[in-house]
């Protein structure tokens, strides 16, 4: 199976839909803006997200991220990264991420930790 590389801009986002925002309105007036703000036995939205994204990609799991750095920081322990282990990388941002992230996405789909 081959990848597919994603040829859209990162620089520019499409605009949000009315359901998007209003969405987004109803966790914002919750006051439940976390994973863990829940009442017992309630689901949080990230977890509800990761669910659905899981589902969406038929895999086990999901971890929705608040940041780049953080989601790369676990794939790469995913990967099996060592403490003290060295990771090639370079400083440039935005679109040339894209390139850091092609190539991270074909070494966990190679090591078998993910599914395209």
């Amino acid at each position: 199976m081959s990848i597919k590389a994603f040829t859209r801009p990162f620089t520019q986002q499409e605009p949000i839909n009315q359901e998007a925002i209003d969405a987004a309105t109803k966790v914002l007036k919750s006051g439940r803006l976390h994973r863990y703000n829940t009442i017992e036995n309630e689901l949080s939205e990230a977890a509800l997200l990761e669910e659905e994204y899981a589902a969406y990609q038929q895999s086990k799991y999901c971890l929705a991220c608040a940041s780049g750095g953080y989601a790369m920081s676990v794939a790469l322990k995913a990967a099996g990264l060592k403490l003290g282990e060295s990771v090639l990388t370079n400083t440039l941002h935005l679109h040339q991420f894209q390139d850091l992230f092609q190539m991270l996405v074909e070494v966990l789909y190679l090591l078998k930790l993910l599914k395209i």
